[in-house]
């Protein structure tokens, strides 16, 4: 059967051959960190990645690559915590360089083209993902157990999607491989949009636009001030005061006093 990249079942093959087996050797995922670490290397390889060193200066032997891969160099998870594979591709003349760290209660995720300068990232909350308590895992166990180090298998779909998104097609888009499919923005955008409050209908009040004559809502509207009793600044031509002090038009010789509720007297 035909090796689908980023699903579950070949990522997780990819890990397993990818972890040192053997009597005597230590648990290759001493902490959930290592497994962040390591399901990232997979999901590049299930790509057509191929590893060629652990950091921008170390150079393997023999580049890692394949749906079967043989398993990293002993010292892959020396630092624990932090992370570094260095990857070429068929289709593409540069390298990329990954790094995973640890950063409190999450995993940091960056890529880079080296050459191009391209950069991508993304974080995690590991016990978003993984289960805390499943570590130290020895391989060995096969990818059943491997499995249950991740909360759900769904999770483990989720972070294969999000080394997708955020990582692969930002460093190398257009990649064609039987199987892939590029996905349509990350895990990111899609929370934020999803846990954004709506507003209310009513939320905005009274709409400011003029209504029709004698329509609903017609007149003043809440908050607006309608206007002030008592005397205005300005002559009163149409006696919009309410007559608490009248004026008339004034002739060229006439000074006006006004009067309270009355005509003005003229002097």
């Amino acid at each position: 059967m035909a090796e689908i990249p980023f699903s579950p079942p070949t990522v997780l093959n990819i890990v397993k051959a990818s972890l040192s087996q053997g009597p005597g050797t230590a648990p290759p995922l001493k902490s959930p960190y290592d497994a962040v670490a390591i399901f990232i290397h997979a999901c590049m390889l299930s790509v057509g990645f191929r590893l060629v060193g652990l950091s921008e200066d170390d150079n393997l032997e023999t580049p890692i690559e394949g749906p079967n891969p043989k398993p990293l160099p002993q010292n892959w998870n020396t630092a624990s915590g932090s992370y570094g594979f260095r990857y070429a591709h068929s289709q593409s003349s540069l390298q990329y360089l990954v790094k995973v760290n640890r950063l409190g209660s999450k995993a940091v995720v960056m890529g880079l083209g080296i050459g191009d300068d391209k950069t991508a990232s993304f974080d995690i909350v590991v016990k978003d993902f993984l289960s805390e308590s499943f570590y130290p895992y020895s391989a060995g166990n096969g990818v059943a157990r491997l499995e249950d180090g991740f909360i759900s298998t769904s999770r483990v779909q989720d972070l294969a999607n999000l080394v997708k998104i955020n990582i692969v097609q930002r460093l190398i888009p257009g990649l064609h491989k039987p199987g892939y499919e590029e996905g349509r923005g990350g895990e990111g955008s899609t929370l934020q949009e999803t846990q954004r409050p709506r507003r209310r209908s009513d939320e905005f009040g009274q709409p400011s636009f003029p209504r029709p004559y004698g329509g609903p809502g017609f007149g003043p509207q809440p908050g607006r001030s309608p206007i002030p009793a008592g005397a205005l600044d300005f002559w009163d031509w149409y006696e919009i005061d309410g007559g608490n002090i009248a004026y008339c038009h004034p002739t060229k010789h006439d000074v006006l006093i006004p009067r309270l509720n009355g005509n003005p007297e003229t002097i």
